[in-house]
């Protein structure tokens, strides 16, 4: 029980949750479900990359890099603000 409560106050996970972590490969805490959330954290889905590239009016984007082999560089789109086309 002390354990419990010393691993709670570091960790925010008792050590069941630890072993559930351990044994899916996720995040699992009792305490983020006493809050409301789920058990374990929901995986993030992936988001497939886009390769964009200057156009003569725009930028055009595509799932695969540079389909056309025109050997174009690619373009940070839509633009960051620490980049710029």
């Amino acid at each position: 029980m002390a354990l419990d409560v010393v691993s709670i106050i570091n960790t925010d996970k008792t050590l069941i949750d630890h072993v559930v972590s351990l044994s899916t490969g996720r995040d699992c805490s009792t305490i983020r479900k006493i809050d409301g959330k789920s058990y374990c954290k929901k995986d993030p889905v992936p988001e497939t990359p886009l390769y964009c590239y200057r156009t003569l009016a725009a930028v055009s984007c595509y799932r695969t890099p540079d389909p056309y082999n025109t050997g174009a560089q690619t373009v940070d789109w839509p633009p960051t603000r620490s980049r710029s086309l």
